[in-house]
């Protein structure tokens, strides 16, 4: 096919610096190398390896056949088998195309593969091949630029006279270090380009490299992997090894971000250059060798490095370690030739590759007697299963196999199979075939995702392609971003919004086989990663000398025994103390911090568990209760001892002055209040509780009313209240004084009544469990809101403040029978008993709220009695002849005279009238007005018989 040379213009800035570098590195390549059409042979190099086939359309592949290169020397040094490997996988991708008649029929696809011998510079020079230079011309005043900087006009007509054409796609490379420089140089002339191993975070950059596409995930999946994988076995405290690159700078920024959010520590972190001296790897061993409790080593490191430090490792009998290893070296056969206390139990972390089975083409035979090396040969024969002279050779060795695991994910299917016979590759070639990470697939995927590209591109049908002389490469590009297509592996093969394809990662494990001596190592495949699912057969895994089944441990400390929690000196640290778990909270040990037990639970004696408290329930039964039971009986005792004398002697003077019949309902309230006291110790239920909630309140507030009631009687007689000076010696009087009297009790008890009904109404109480006393769970009538206790509280203490207020006012009344004073003392009292046991109510929870509450009540009602019955029963009973009526009424006229608002002023000298106003004490509810006629100023006092009959019960 003919070729065309189109001027362009290359004046501008960028386009002249790109040209330089060109034209630099052009200086160190032989054109001779290139050869023209008529030239071109199928060997170009076999030190570096280059392997050229002719075609309509070439496509460049750059693999690493050799794992250095020498620039004295401009030779490479250690041959790679799977490098060679990969680049049989390529003409294998593309023999395959050139035989389907479906895609870019009647076109042929030629390939241009490099050796990039691990070498950036050495890659940029192969590099150059790939390049469009027939297209591009310089202008005659770029020569004048170039010039000065050693580029002489014969190489500058060289580069542009020579016709290549130049590749319409790249496949490779590798390394993220060498990608990254050839993205740079492949993108200034828009050359597509799918890398199938460079796994650098950094080449997402959709604008610094618009034509880097990779058929494999990035290093984050990687990272979430690895941390995944640590996460499973509980491993918190590893080392980690890398190159000291971009690349594995930015993996172990990637790592150290996932084991942030998994608490996994890295205690020793090195890095080391792409091409380490062995000191510097005998030094990082060493260390590594200090770290008695780590176990677990990651190392990012390409395969040779691996390789090296491994061996060093061996070297030092650095036992005993499990080594994580990554895409790069993690699945290779390279390492199985060491001992297997060093690399037995690794553990290899790659995307894993499509499985296929595929005949390479008979110009297979051809290549390798080109290179022809005795060695190289004898192991290609083994590698690629060859026969006949290399003219049936394949790309995969079939294992038998059977299916362990088997999940779904998403719709697709993860199978783990255990390939049994593998140990029976041991030291031989054919383990690269073998190997699932060695990314054949991936290269393969590359390959027909730029020919599916370019059929597009070339508007191909299934039966004709038409030719072009130049490839639009801008718009295969565009074509690449938004293919979608169906891979010979019958899997979709399409790119997503970072240019990459979603991969499921194989979990691989190295075993030692019975075989030879059990020194032959293999890779087991133990588990699958896909979707952020990880799946790892237990069964399956090995450790120490890739036979042990005890998992090894890597934390910094040892596991907190259950009733202990783990205390960090800061919180990004992995070690820690064991501190005992407090009172009341358990740990299994493995936590930072203790959990308090549920409520109605306790911690038990070890911290490890924690128990079910017992529930205390009030009953009449429970100890408490009966405690209370039997304090009310002997309180109802004393109280029916008083109701007694007072019916005996209920026409005495001193039971008929004290008003016998709020004298008698009085002690009737007291009974009511000994009956509620009882009442709060019964069991909880929702009826008991709403019934206490009612007749606590009203049983004080029935009290009190009494109490209010009974001095505001004896206020209004001694306070002048003419009302009372009246005759109240008929029955229709004493019946109305009653009657105002049970009026003001009902009416102060009915306002109780209504805030009781208010509080039932908006909180009732209900029984529940009470957790506030620590190490105890009560059931108790309860609520959670306290108005149902503040109203009915604060109605009961306005009620004693009046009640202080009417008796204080009364209390110079007649000492020796003044009720008044008794009242006064009486209701003192009882708001001290209120201020006391309010807030221990308050602040008590439990079954001793109820306790204090039914105590307040006693304590309400033996106040009542002492003050205000008990004297007068010692004057009733112990000393009578207080309890007569001359008595009182001598106790009258000396209060009456002391007290009189006349005075002691009499008329006798005017003719006057004197007055006598009798008062009534506590003995004598009386009020007698005696006027006479004699002006003599004496007081008469029961002067006839009708003057007896004054003397009356109120």
């Amino acid at each position: 096919m003919a070729t065309r040379n189109h001027p362009v213009d290359c004046s501008s800035t960028s386009q002249g610096k790109v040209l330089l570098i060109l034209c630099l590195m052009a200086i160190t390549f032989d054109p001779s190398e290139a050869g023209g059409h008529g030239t071109r042979y199928n060997i170009l190099e076999s030190n570096p390896l280059a392997i050229y086939q002719d075609g309509d359309y070439i496509l460049g592949g750059l693999f690493f056949a050799h794992y250095s290169y020498n620039i004295s020397s401009q030779r490479c040094d250690k041959f790679n088998f799977r490098g060679l490997y990969k680049m049989m996988a390529m003409i294998y991708a593309i023999d395959q195309i050139n035989r389907d008649a479906k895609l870019l029929p009647g076109i042929k696809l030629g390939y241009d593969i490099r050796d990039t011998c691990s070498n950036v510079k050495h890659t940029l020079q192969q590099s150059i091949n790939f390049l469009p230079w027939s297209e591009k011309r310089f202008h005659l005043e770029e020569y004048q630029i170039l010039t000065q900087h050693g580029c002489n006009q014969t190489i500058l007509d060289q580069l542009v006279s020579d016709n290549i054409r130049g590749v319409f796609g790249v496949v490779g490379p590798d390394s993220s270090a060498i990608t990254l420089p050839v993205a740079n140089l492949l993108n200034t002339f828009d050359v597509a380009e799918i890398s199938y191993a460079a796994t650098s975070r950094l080449l997402v950059s959709k604008e610094e490299y618009p034509n880097l596409f990779r058929t494999l995930p990035s290093d984050y999946q990687q990272a979430e992997v690895i941390s995944d994988v640590l996460y499973y076995f509980n491993w918190t405290y590893v080392a980690s090894i890398s190159v000291d690159d971009f690349y594995g700078r930015l993996a172990v920024d990637l790592l150290k971000r996932q084991f942030n959010l998994r608490s996994i520590c890295i205690a020793l972190e090195e890095s080391i250059p792409p091409v380490p001296g062995q000191d510097r790897i005998a030094n990082v061993v060493q260390r590594l060798s200090q770290l008695s409790n780590v176990s677990v080593i990651i190392l990012i490191a390409s395969e040779s490095v691996a390789y090296d430090i491994l061996r060093e490792a061996q070297k030092q009998k650095l036992y005993w370690k499990t080594w994580i290893g990554t895409d790069a070296w993690g699945t290779s056969p390279v390492i199985l030739d060491l001992q297997p206390e060093v690399i037995g139990g690794i553990i290899g972390i790659a995307p894993e590759s499509p499985h296929f089975t595929g005949q390479l083409p008979p110009s297979f035979h051809n290549i390798v007697n080109s290179i022809n090396p005795n060695q190289i040969t004898t192991m290609i024969d083994e590698l690629l299963n060859c026969s006949h002279g290399y003219r049936d050779c394949y790309l995969s060795h079939e294992l038998s196999s059977s299916t362990l695991v088997t999940f779904s994910s998403s719709g697709t299917k993860i199978q783990i199979d255990n390939a049994a016979d593998i140990y029976t590759l041991c030291g031989s070639i054919q383990q690269y075939s073998a190997d699932k990470g060695n990314k054949v697939g991936f290269i393969i995927d590359a390959v027909y995702l730029l020919a599916s590209a370019l059929h597009q591109l070339l508007n191909c049908t299934i039966h004709h392609c038409p030719k072009t002389d130049t490839v639009d490469r801008k718009a295969l590009l565009k074509i690449l971003q938004n293919i979608d297509i169906v891979a010979y592996h019958n899997h979709t093969l399409k790119f997503n919004a970072n240019r990459e394809i979603d991969r499921a990662y194989i979990i691989d494990n190295i075993h030692f086989s019975p075989a030879n001596n059990g020194s032959c190592g293999y890779y087991q495949k133990v588990g699958n990663w896909y979707n952020q699912t990880l799946i790892i057969d237990d069964r399956l895994m090995r450790w120490h000398n890739g036979t042990s089944l005890q998992i090894p441990s890597s934390r910094c400390s040892v596991n907190c025994s259950p009733g202990y929690k783990k205390i960090k000196p800061d919180k990004n640290s992995c070690c820690w103390v064991c501190l005992e778990c407090g009172p009341g909270l358990v740990s299994d040990g493995h936590a930072s911090s203790c959990t308090e037990c549920k409520p109605g639970q306790k911690a038990a004696i070890n911290h490890t568990i924690c128990i079910n408290l017992t529930v205390t329930t009030m009953s009449l039964t429970h100890p408490a209760g009966i405690a209370v039971t039997l304090g009310s009986f002997i309180i109802a005792l004393l109280n029916s001892v008083v109701v007694g004398v007072y019916i005996k002697y209920q026409h005495t003077p001193i039971v008929k002055a004290s008003n016998s019949f709020l004298s008698f309902f009085h002690l009737a309230s007291i009974y009511f209040m000994l009956g509620v006291s009882v009442l709060l110790t019964a069991t909880p239920t929702t009826t008991i509780c709403s019934i206490n909630l009612s007749l606590l309140p009203i049983s004080l507030i029935l009290c009190i009313a009494v109490l209010i009631t009974r001095t505001h009687h004896i206020a209004s007689i001694f306070q002048l209240n003419f009302s009372y000076l009246l005759d109240t010696t008929t029955p229709i009087a004493k019946a109305k004084r009653t009657l105002k009297q049970v009026a003001l009790v009902i009416i102060i008890t009915l306002i109780g009544v209504s805030i009781v009904a208010i509080v039932n109404i908006l909180q009732p109480l209900q029984p529940m469990f009470d957790y506030r006393v620590t190490g105890n769970v009560y059931y108790v009538c309860d609520s959670p809101n306290p108005i149902n206790l503040a109203l009915p509280a604060s109605y009961f203490i306005i009620l004693c403040l009046l009640c202080n207020i009417l008796a204080w006012k009364t209390r110079n009344l007649p000492g020796n029978f003044n009720e008044a004073k008794h009242i006064c003392f009486c209701s003192i009292t009882v708001l001290i008993i209120i201020s006391l046991a309010l807030p221990s109510y308050i602040r008590i929870y439990g079954i001793l709220r109820t306790v204090i509450a039914s105590i307040a009540l006693q304590c309400y009602a033996v106040t009542v009695l002492v003050f205000l019955f008990f004297p007068k029963v010692y004057t009733i009973v112990i000393t009578p002849h207080l309890n007569t009526k001359r008595r009182c009424l001598q106790s009258i006229q000396t209060f009456s005279f002391s007290n009189s608002p006349f005075g002691n002023n009499t008329n006798s000298h005017t003719g006057g009238e004197s007055t006598t106003i009798s008062r009534s004490n506590s003995c004598y509810n009386k009020k007698s007005v005696n006027t006479t006629g004699v002006h003599t100023g004496s007081i008469h006092l029961g002067a006839n018989n009708s003057n007896n009959n004054n003397i009356n019960n109120n």
